[in-house]
């Protein structure tokens, strides 16, 4: 995920949308400050930034990188003066920063604030592109990561089922990974009825969930079609490095989660996996 910066700073003459050249470090603020590169290196290690003109109402903050020691690269925009979009920046002198880095995170990881089927149902790791649908196979169990930055409190987790599967059921749990191939589940979110569709909550997980790398365990009886969105799984880090970095395993039902969940070690496409929506407090 990318990297969090204290006391970083540079000044830069560069316009246009593309790479910026950075030039000093802003020492004027404080002997204290860095430049990126003395924090980063050359590695392509991601990291939160903000752009701001120091004479005009000209702004942008989003996720980039060093190419070379004085080439920041704007991979990812979140929040800018042009309706959120990259900046066509104008000529005149800018201050680049490392960003607010807990606001972005969040935005970033937080998941966006509404999905096409119900209101503030909440997206894990701010999955991208258009809304989308996954038949899941019955007895499969995925292992789909979510990233949680900050605490949070879920008031529900749901899934969306567009496609019923007769006499069916899809249960979810919260993991932690602990093994190349093993899940150890702490949290058992229940069932919903998979038969018909619609927007069904589960009955369990609610509660504080401390910032921390978990996956989302998910399961079913039969082979109803569900709510899917495709990471952005290359912004998630190096340890998500490919699409097909998403893994399932087979699971027959034995009645309950098990403590340990073990040979989830399929790769799969992350279009091709289920999504498990939530809520939290501030959602309503």
């Amino acid at each position: 995920m990318p990297a969090k910066l204290t006391r970083v700073g540079q000044s830069s003459t560069s316009t246009g949308t593309g790479n910026f050249t950075l030039g000093a470090a802003l020492t004027s603020l404080s002997p204290a400050i860095r430049t990126f590169a003395d924090v980063v290196g050359v590695n392509n290690a991601q990291f939160f930034y903000s752009i701001l003109h120091k004479t005009l109402n000209e702004y942008e903050d989003g996720i980039g990188y060093m190419s070379d020691s004085t080439t920041l690269v704007r991979h990812k925009i979140f929040r800018s003066s042009n309706s959120n979009a990259v900046v066509n920046f104008s000529a005149g002198d800018k201050d680049v920063m490392c960003a607010d880095q807990g606001n972005l995170q969040d935005m970033y990881f937080g998941g966006s604030p509404a999905t096409s089927t119900a209101t503030k149902w909440q997206i894990p790791n701010n999955q991208a592109g258009g809304s989308s649908t996954v038949a899941i196979t019955a007895n499969r169990i995925y292992a789909i990561p979510m990233v949680v930055t900050s605490r949070i409190r879920v008031t529900e987790f749901m899934c969306a089922v567009t496609t019923g599967s007769a006499g069916s059921v899809v249960r979810a749990a919260l993991a932690e990974r602990v093994g190349l191939t093993s899940y150890k589940v702490f949290t058992d979110l229940g069932e919903i009825d998979s038969a018909t569709t619609g927007d069904k909550a589960f009955t369990g997980g609610t509660g504080v969930l401390p910032a921390g790398n978990y996956y989302m365990l998910v399961h079913s009886s039969g082979n109803p079609t569900v709510r899917s969105r495709a990471i952005n799984y290359a912004d998630l880090g190096s340890a998500f490095g490919s699409a097909t970095q998403w893994v399932y395993g087979s699971l027959t039902w034995p009645g309950s989660w098990p403590s340990e969940v073990t040979g989830v070690n399929n790769p799969i496409n992350n279009s091709a996996a289920p999504t498990i929506f939530y809520r939290t407090e501030d959602d309503y």
